[in-house]
């Protein structure tokens, strides 16, 4: 390719009726120009899955002559916009040829094709939170996905069930009826599914007032009646610096026992101060005249540093040692049972 390029002409020859009458030089020489040839691009574009981008992968072609070198690349390609669709335009730009034979062609630098962007498929997981017993299966979730960071979506469930109405720990919840309901972004995504699952807990209800913080009046230590007439006990009544709770859970599931929480202030346990408290209302009304049973919760003896007096319906203890508490107590009445846990109070 080039202006001016030299031009070698050989074996000139003359012909026709009158050719004799002429003598020709045999050879001569002259100068010309070869343009360059048109490279005529062609791109394929390539679908993908939306991903919340333009980016867009083609391929190009072009038309050199047969054993020619030329390599075309372009610089980018992309979608005119990053929305799920079909038959989506494709911008190619920055083509050029590389490669020994390229300064003999010529080509355009950009070119445009077509390509589709499908639905990406939305995978909708669920939260579930923790409720009360209330003898019903209703359970809130909240909804999580996999959408592209930024994306507005807006999603709604028409129910979510426990499997049953019972207190427990991790218990399934089915989420139905998932659907997307709005947003910009709602047209690029498709459920994978309707639904999801996921487990929350019910906790068993707290009897009407049994959930209470009592303040003790200032009371002063009386001998009890000995348990056995062997071994006298007294009450270690005192006045208490600070209140403790009382709180009652019925626990109706599978037959376990219902608790009984006992949170004792730091006041009490740090100094190892004698202290005692009742039989919470529940329980001492269960009980009546009946026998109370109480071990630990394993079925051994209460540690010496714990009583239970069964004519005051309480629990004495003449110190807190250290590592003691918490401390599960089984109290049993005739078929029912309760545990009584005793704790240290949590600073808020």
């Amino acid at each position: 390719m080039g202006a001016g390029k030299f031009v070698d002409v050989s074996g000139i020859a003359l012909s026709g009726a009158d050719a004799g009458n002429y003598a020709a030089n045999g050879s001569t020489n002259a100068f010309a120009s070869i343009t360059p040839a048109t490279l005529a691009i062609s791109a394929t574009g390539a679908g993908k899955v939306y991903d919340g981008n333009t980016a867009a992968s083609v391929t190009i072609a072009g038309t050199p002559l047969a054993g020619d070198d030329v390599t075309l690349s372009f610089a980018s390609a992309a979608f005119g916009d990053k929305n799920a669709g079909t038959d989506k335009s494709v911008s190619i730009t920055g083509i050029r040829a590389s490669g020994a034979d390229a300064g003999n062609y010529t080509s355009a630098t950009t070119a445009s094709t077509t390509a589709d962007i499908s639905a990406a498929t939305l995978i909708v997981g669920a939260v579930g939170e923790s409720k009360t017993y209330d003898g019903t299966t209703a359970a809130t979730v909240t909804l999580t996905d996999n959408r592209i960071a930024g994306d507005e979506l807006s999603l709604v469930n028409v129910g979510a069930a426990f499997a049953d109405a019972d207190a427990g720990d991790d218990k399934p919840i089915a989420v139905s009826g998932i659907r997307i309901t709005g947003g910009a972004d709602s047209g690029n995504y498709l459920l994978a599914s309707d639904g999801a699952s996921t487990t929350a807990d019910i906790t068993g209800p707290l009897a009407a007032g049994a959930s209470t913080t009592w303040t003790l009046p200032p009371v002063l230590p009386r001998p009890l009646p000995a348990i056995t007439p062997a071994t006298p006990i007294a009450l270690l009544d005192v006045t208490l610096p600070a209140s403790f709770g009382f709180g009652l859970v019925e626990r109706v599931e599978n037959g376990r026992p219902a608790i009984v929480s006992v949170e004792l202030p730091g006041q009490i346990v740090a100094p190892g101060m004698p202290f005692s408290f009742p039989l919470p209302a529940e329980l001492s009304q269960a009980a009546g005249a009946a026998p109370v049973q109480v071990t630990l919760s394993n079925g051994e003896a209460l540690p010496s540093w714990l009583r239970y007096v069964p004519v005051e319906k309480s629990f004495v203890a003449n110190s807190t040692p250290a590592g003691g508490l918490p401390l599960e107590v089984l109290v049993r009445i005739g078929e029912r049972s309760w545990t009584v846990l005793i704790s240290e109070r949590k600073k808020k």
